[in-house]
């Protein structure tokens, strides 16, 4: 059973999913773009891919066969903010959940942009995902992290110093809440991972992670 924080996630992301927009001022013009065939969409992210030319992303909301599907979606733009291409994930079976609490389920590395965030399955329970995509929004892999008891809530992803990724986050289940942390390889596949579960005032919920390059030791910050 989804705890009230999360239930609390699901009702935001009904009631206050906004129009997917993009913003740009200056360089001289300002654009509005509607997802097509989405009811309504929410930006999360936008970076430069090229000399003036965008990667932007987010969450939709579509229907189908009379069922709601909440899908993870990327959009490019031009120098003048116009849509050059977008593209949808996600389905009825696999809904993607937004998370009103993350301040960053994005990240840019190279010429790659990479998403940790967390999926709804078929049985309404609560898994983790990171993928990878390239620049015009096509998905290079996606992994998938599951647990037998508890809910996996990724919330943050940032690179380590070996190449790989280190994700931050919570589990959940009934009883417990410690932070979730998962190390992967280059490639996204997963090497460990450890629920950190101490005496307050230690972090309960990562928000956000890093990896000290001398000492190599890890860094979270959260709730």
């Amino acid at each position: 059973m989804l705890s009230f924080r999360f239930q609390l996630m699901r009702i935001l992301f009904l009631i206050f999913f906004l129009n997917i927009s993009s913003l740009c001022v200056a360089q001289g013009f300002r654009v509005r773009h509607y997802v097509p065939n989405s009811l309504n969409g929410n930006s999360l992210t936008m970076y430069e891919t090229a000399t003036s030319t965008y990667f932007t992303a987010g969450l939709v909301t579509d229907t189908v066969n009379g069922k709601y599907s909440f899908r993870l979606a990327t959009m490019g733009l031009d120098a003048q903010g116009q849509r050059t291409w977008i593209k949808k994930f996600g389905s009825t079976k696999y809904n993607y959940a937004y998370n009103p609490f993350v301040a960053r389920s994005f990240y840019k590395l190279g010429a790659f942009i990479y998403f940790a965030g967390c999926l709804i399955d078929s049985n309404n329970k609560p898994i983790g995902t990171l993928i990878k995509f390239n620049a015009v929004g096509d998905t290079i892999w996606q992994r998938i992290f599951r647990d037998s008891v508890d809910d996996v809530i990724p919330q943050m992803v940032t690179c380590s110093v070996d190449g790989g990724f280190l994700i931050t986050g919570v589990f959940q289940s009934a009883t417990d809440q410690p932070c979730l942390l998962i190390k992967t390889d280059a490639n996204g596949k997963e090497l460990w991972r450890k629920r950190l579960n101490k005496a307050v005032p230690n972090v309960f919920d990562g928000k956000t992670i890093l990896q000290d390059s001398a000492t190599k030791k890890i860094v979270i910050g959260g709730y």
